[in-house]
């Protein structure tokens, strides 16, 4: 029975393994559960000690219909694996690597391979040799891009394939870094920093693929300068135009020296130019976003009155070094978690004083139609995290541990940018947000998170935006231990997960219910499934909606 008085209410559904898909002496592991065509597909592989641990895995491409005679291995692949990456592409075909078999665990040879969801439609597609491992696919046209890391020549490679042997080619052999990949009008944008070992030094260039897609041009080498990030795609397009920044970093020795410039690109290199310089104070950290043709960026620089802080400040610009301006001093608050609803753009900001080991936490946004900006939430020493848009509404995670009582609170909140609708949905106490688990999940208008709770350990929840909707979706393992569950992944209704229950290790579990997207009060009469039995899994980003490669 549901006890809606009960912060932590149990969903009393039934658990039924399906299938043992490795029983005996091999742990079991799956990589990148995957929708393809309304079929799960997912690559488990049998795990035991041998040399190194990453390529002592003998690798399986299996796909499951949520039916024990619908669970069924396609193709056993080889002797290595290590998280390989699955994407969906054009034409109907599902693209993945594996790692061949090779006696030499330090020398082993990627597979470029492919389905298209038959149980005879699995074919090698070509054998890159020794690239380390496949970093993105980025689908062009009727072309998939990817780059790869070469084991041992610390190169970049790019390469492109239309699903054929001889189709599958090295556009270019990159000797250094390629730090951010994009797609602009069916033609990939490429930072590439190049290292110099002789002279020390680095060179930042932009390539692009040309038009007819056989190779890649440089559009324009920054000499001494780099990009902003070679961690994050630090980049804003507005109007198929590329806006980052290149500049040079701070040097203790010779700290004049060091520059920041906002920068554009139509593709070409007479297109290439400053939008404003910097100089040697300020220093473009993180681009916000686009609305109406205007985008939004932070800049930092040291503060005036401590040498060791650092201010913040909100730049907005529509393209031109004169509309390039102020908007407003953040003060030690730093920029951090972004996204949009609609023509708003919201973002948190952080100011951690190290003096009192004290936070202070806000939610801004950016009207897109009037420019405004105004604080929505001030959560004070509650840390904002994990955005996410279901309809018009923002939630988000507010969530605090106090190391003096040893006491951690969370909250789960929504807003649509009003005052009055910025609400506290559901409140729970003694509970926790896992920091090294996934981010808030909506399928179907219904929110998915993980929760930890000192009753009932780390489980999945969901919730349809209202306290009493809000419910613990299943106590897959008993009592206090933690199931640990990855966020659900749907598959034509069905949402599939992975969870240990206690017994099996980690699982691979399904929730069937017709009522799913609609009022989730309702999924006590739903049935969870216990499918496979696994160890771990990586849930796939959807490369194919994406116009960045990382």
């Amino acid at each position: 029975m549901l006890n809606n008085q009960n912060p932590t209410i149990i969903s009393p559904w039934k658990a039924e393994l399906v299938k043992d898909i490795f029983p005996g002496e091999f742990d079991l592991s799956a990589d990148n559960l995957t929708n393809f065509n309304n079929t799960l597909y997912f690559q488990p592989y049998q795990t035991k000690s041998f040399h190194y641990s990453y390529y002592s895995a003998k690798e399986q491409l299996w796909k499951s219909d949520g039916t024990e005679a619908g669970t069924n291995l396609l193709k056993d692949l080889g002797l290595y694996a290590y998280n390989s990456p699955i994407s969906e592409v054009n034409n109907n075909t599902l693209y993945f690597q594996v790692y061949s078999e090779n006696p030499s665990p330090n020398a082993p040879s990627i597979q470029l391979w492919k389905t298209d969801g038959t149980d005879t439609g699995i074919q090698l597609v070509k054998d890159l040799g020794s690239s380390l491992d496949i970093n993105s696919f980025i689908p062009v046209e009727n072309n998939l891009y990817f780059t790869a890391g070469d084991l041992f020549a610390s190169a970049q490679l790019l390469w492109k394939t239309d699903g054929t042997e001889t189709g599958t080619v090295l556009v270019k052999d990159f000797d250094n870094n390629i730090s951010n990949v994009r797609e602009i009008n069916n033609s990939l944008y490429l930072d590439v920093n190049q290292y110099n070992p002789v002279t020390f030094t680095s060179t930042a260039q932009l390539w692009k693929t040309d038009s007819t897609n056989t190779g890649v041009e440089l559009i324009k080498d920054f000499g001494d300068l780099t990009f902003g990030s070679s961690y994050q795609d630090n980049t804003v397009i507005v109007n198929d135009i590329l806006y980052f920044e290149v500049g040079r970093a701070y040097s203790y020795s010779l700290p004049s020296t060091q520059l920041s410039q906002l920068w554009k690109s139509d593709g070409t290199n007479t297109g290439t130019t400053v939008v404003k310089d910097f100089g040697s104070i300020r220093n473009i950290n993180y681009f916000f976003g686009e609305v109406n043709n205007t985008f939004y960026f932070s800049v930092s620089l040291p503060n005036p009155e401590n040498s060791a802080a650092t201010t913040y400040e909100l730049w907005k610009s529509d393209g031109t070094d004169a509309g390039t301006t102020l908007v407003q001093n953040l003060g030690n608050y730093a920029p951090g978690y972004l996204t949009t609803v609609n023509n708003t753009l919201y973002f948190t900001l952080n100011n951690y004083d190290s003096l009192t080991n004290t936070s202070s936490n806000q939610l801004w946004k950016i009207d897109g139609t009037n420019g405004n900006v105004s604080l929505i939430k001030d959560a004070g020493n509650f840390l904002i995290k994990e955005l996410e848009t279901i309809d018009n509404n923002l939630y988000f995670q507010i969530s605090n541990y106090d190391y003096n009582t040893k006491i951690s609170t969370a909250q789960l909140w929504k807003t649509d940018g009003t005052d009055i609708g910025t609400t506290l949905v559901k409140d729970f106490p003694n509970a926790s947000f896992p920091i090294s688990y996934e981010k808030l999940q909506s399928i179907n208008n219904t929110l998915y998170f993980q929760l930890t709770d000192p009753t009932y350990g780390t489980e999945l929840w969901m919730s349809d935006g209202t306290e009493t909707g809000t419910i613990m979706v299943a106590d897959i393992n008993p009592g206090k231990g933690s199931s640990s569950p990855s966020l659900p992944v749907d598959v034509n209704g069905t949402l599939y997960l992975l969870a240990d229950d206690g017994i099996h290790g980690n699982e691979l579990w399904k929730l069937t219910s017709t009522q799913l997207g609609s009022d989730v009060r309702s999924l006590a009469m739903s049935n969870l499934k216990l499918m496979s039995e696994v160890i771990s899994t990586y849930q796939l980003p959807n490369f194919s909606n994406s116009s960045n490669g990382f």
